[in-house]
């Protein structure tokens, strides 16, 4: 293959055919910083933000790079039998376990920063770092919208010919696995009505309980959360052990405001944080998170064994090649100043890997569960 000779194209050479040298170029921002200690100012802030993403993807989800996995859902067949003084005890052969695929999606998200050279000119490095973060708030909104799709909504999907099932809807025949002697049908489901305008504690209990019959939860020493919204955490925050149905008492956290009680507290207030969400009290063993991002009339529960936990509900797909993972900064046509124009891109999909892992309550008096609108 023959090649071209460029070696004329440089120095003065350059300028003489029309051409824009480095000289030409806009190499600082208006206060005199400059473009490329920017750009890499920009890409530290994006390591900070793969290193510390979003504390409810941490929490609730499990970082995978397959595309498919298999989740063995019981394995029978082998049982002891009473020895007796002469005979031997007949052998025992599992069946074989039983696992559905469960399918993770996976797309590319990208957008693009373009400055013009005399935007360049006038601009402070504030002005860049401005439009920066609104890139970084981007990402991480849409981080979280479709991790909060795939915990609401009910219906299964399919990419690639492979199911990405919801939580357990009742609708798509499968049985859950029996727990600790309970068995379930195949209309079981983790999308729950409360049959009243006003959340209240027996509809917290439910949440929690749906949860832990399925072997998740404090029964297994994972955390149990509830994530609400204002408007629900308020009421919650009303409960009394004894008072309409409740079980148990409400208890602020200890970054509560402070108030005046006649009661004494056995045992510990909860702590206000936890690893980063907002926690505003416990209701019977579970941590209550306020946060405004869930959408009012909905209240979630779900267990937690840590962040990035094989055991937590959702799935995180993300590329396998780990240059490729989180958010990336990739330069434009502009090569020497990428800041004229780059490009910020994301790989992942988010799917369901534990089916009974949590459990979504809609609060209202009829009708059956619909999913709500996520807007962020």
């Amino acid at each position: 293959m023959s090649t071209i000779d460029l070696s004329f194209m440089d120095g003065v050479q350059y300028a003489e055919r029309g051409i824009i040298t480095q000289a030409d170029l806009v190499t600082s921002t208006a206060d005199g910083v400059d473009l490329n200690d920017l750009r890499n100012e920009f890409q530290e802030a994006i390591d900070l933000v793969n290193k510390d993403r979003l504390a409810i993807a941490e929490l609730f989800t499990f970082n995978t790079t397959n595309a498919v996995d298999y989740l063995v859902s019981g394995s029978t067949g082998v049982e002891f039998e009473e020895a007796t003084e002469f005979g031997e005890p007949g052998s025992g052969r599992p069946s074989e376990p039983v696992g559905d695929p469960l399918g993770y999606p996976f797309k590319w998200w990208d957008s693009a920063k373009r400055y013009t050279w005399r935007f360049l000119q006038d601009a402070t490095a504030e002005d860049l770092r401005h439009i920066h973060n609104a890139f970084l708030d981007a990402d991480n909104r849409n981080q979280y919208r479709h991790i909060m799709n795939a915990l609401f909504g009910n219906t299964n999907r399919t990419y690639q010919g492979v199911p990405v099932y919801s939580l357990y809807n009742g609708t798509d025949g499968k049985t859950p696995p029996t727990f600790a002697g309970t068995s379930f049908d195949s209309g079981h489901s983790h999308y729950l009505v409360s049959g009243a305008a006003v959340i209240d504690p027996t509809d917290v209990e439910t949440l929690i309980e749906t949860v832990e019959e399925h072997g998740h939860g404090r029964v297994v020493g994972d955390t149990m959360v509830i994530l609400a919204s204002k408007t629900e955490a308020k009421v919650i925050s009303t409960f009394r052990a004894g008072s309409n149905g409740a079980s148990y008492d409400f208890v602020a956290s200890d970054t509560s405001i402070p108030y005046l009680t006649t009661q004494t507290l056995v045992g510990s207030r909860p702590g206000g944080s936890f690893h980063g969400l907002k926690v505003i009290g416990s209701y019977g063993g579970a941590l209550i998170v306020e946060d405004f991002h869930v959408p009012a009339g909905y209240v979630v529960s779900l267990a937690s064994a840590g962040p990035g936990s094989g055991r937590n509900p959702l799935a995180f797909r993300e590329h396998p090649r780990a240059e490729l993972r989180g958010l990336v900064q990739i330069p434009g046509d502009n090569a020497r100043y990428p800041l004229v124009d780059s490009y910020l891109s994301r790989g992942f999909g988010v799917g369901v890997r534990h089916r009974g892992a949590a459990a979504v309550m809609q609060v209202k008096a009829t009708g059956s569960y619909v999913p709500p609108t996520l807007v962020f």
